[in-house]
């Protein structure tokens, strides 16, 4: 663990029955536990990996969080735009799952209706997979 405090973020929000917005800290805040996947062997500045490629470039997998300050967010995105009520803070997980041992979590995907663009395909030889991560699941 870094030692980092998460500061609660303040900013513009508006309650529903307010006639306008007030300032203040956030009194709605939401984390959004997500996987991340963690890069191994990189690729020269500039050059994309094409998603059949992805497996070969990636080490393994981390918790991680988006924290979101819901309530500022809903505010300020329809009459000021993007600001960092989404994401005025991530945590990662000090650990790192490596890929190769989630093997017996993979699982088929969903058929994608429509299908992807040929740049988020894995190609014709490649079955898509994803990871069973609920409780109980293939890992």
């Amino acid at each position: 663990m870094s030692g980092t405090d998460v500061v609660r973020p303040s900013g513009q929000r508006k309650a529903p029955d307010a006639e306008g917005p007030s300032f203040g800290p956030s009194t709605r805040l939401d984390i959004e536990a997500e996987l991340g996947f963690v890069v191994g062997v990189g690729n020269p500045m500039g050059t994309p990996i094409e998603a059949a490629d992805a497996e070969e470039h990636l080490f393994g997998v981390v918790l991680f969080n988006d924290w979101s300050a819901r309530d500022i967010q809903a505010w300020e995105y329809v009459p000021l735009g993007p600001h960092l009520g989404k994401s005025f803070a991530s945590t990662v997980s000090p650990w790192v799952v490596p890929l190769a041992a989630l093997d017996a979590a993979r699982v088929d995907t969903p058929v994608q209706d429509p299908a992807v663009l040929p740049y988020l395909s894995l190609g014709e030889d490649r079955a898509p997979w994803g990871l069973d991560i609920e409780p109980g699941g293939g890992a």
